[in-house]
């Protein structure tokens, strides 16, 4: 797998839009997952080779990997990866990872997601990210108030 940084919107919306993903990543109240794109939001692209026939390869995007800048050295990651390649995941994300501590200023890693997304928060805590918090009922999904979990990743620990 490798990372291919992308600003094509069209392409960002497909994939945060698909009928599959955006049930598990909108929030009640929203409609629409607005995409900022700006020199300090970083979206990355998980691609994959295949064969398409003998002596062919064709890389494939399998999803988005984003950061969204909290402050000048700590950035919010969110990982989408399309129905057909879910698994891919916590590869794409741990290279994403892996890119921001090389690539940005980044030194730290926030993430925030409801506890009802045990999947994300099981792709969290594989990837080294640590408890730093919880804050109760903050958000509103399928019409219930839940909390969201606060989890850390620091680059000298990575």
């Amino acid at each position: 797998m490798r990372l291919e940084r992308t600003e094509d919107v069209a392409f960002i919306s497909s994939i945060i839009n698909h009928p599959e993903i955006k049930p598990h990543i909108i929030l009640d109240g929203q409609t629409d997952l607005p995409i900022p794109i700006h020199p300090s939001v970083y979206h990355l692209i998980p691609k994959i080779d295949v064969g398409v026939e003998p002596g062919m390869i064709e890389s494939i995007p399998i999803g988005i990997v984003m950061f969204f800048p909290v402050n000048p050295i700590c950035w919010n990651p969110h990982v989408c990866i399309l129905p057909k390649y879910r698994g891919m995941g916590t590869e794409a994300l741990m290279l994403g990872i892996e890119w921001m501590f090389s690539n940005t200023e980044c030194k730290k890693l926030i993430a925030h997601p409801p506890v009802t997304n045990t999947a994300m928060i099981q792709v969290f805590k594989k990837l080294g990210f640590h408890l730093e918090g919880v804050s109760p009922k903050s958000v509103m999904k399928n019409g219930e108030l839940v909390g969201r979990i606060l989890y850390g990743l620091e680059k000298e620990y990575h």
